[in-house]
């Protein structure tokens, strides 16, 4: 009766991954999708970026609406325009034909300015229908962020 008892919690779950199918793992994947993204860029520009967390990332370059192809926040594709240490003292990041940001005196110490557009599979106005997202850093640390307008 010991034996059944010791077994019951190993059997059981045991079962439960078996029988709930491969969807517990493909959330699991999704899930970690969401927190890293892998990808390449068409387009011109150079950015190097370091993002050990969402709070603090250092970036160094500059880019203008690149078109990224690889797997980022469950999207295949994303446009995305950023400035890094230097440059975002100076531009405001947008995308397509966007007015940029006015500039401030604490644009001084802003050092990373992103948005980007996660493009939705076989849209016919890609930039039109994205979702969109606005990230902006000072002094490294993450002063801004959520869907751009």
């Amino acid at each position: 009766m010991k034996s059944v008892k010791r077994a019951a919690p190993a059997w059981l779950a045991l079962n439960l991954l078996l029988f709930s199918g491969c969807s517990y793992l493909s959330n699991r994947a999704k899930d970690l999708s969401d927190i890293v993204s892998v990808g390449g860029s068409l387009g011109g520009g150079t950015l190097v970026r370091a993002a050990p967390t969402r709070l603090l990332t250092v970036e160094l370059g500059a880019q203008k609406d690149e078109h990224f192809y690889g797997w980022r926040g469950r999207h295949r594709q994303w446009v995305e325009s950023s400035f890094g240490f230097w440059s975002s003292k100076w531009w405001s990041a947008r995308l397509d034909e966007e007015p940029p940001a006015e500039w401030t005196w604490s644009n001084i110490f802003r050092s990373s300015d992103s948005k980007l557009a996660l493009l939705k599979e076989g849209s016919s106005e890609p930039l039109k229908d994205a979702t969109r997202e606005q990230w902006e850093y000072h002094l490294f640390v993450l002063t801004k962020a959520g869907n751009a307008q």
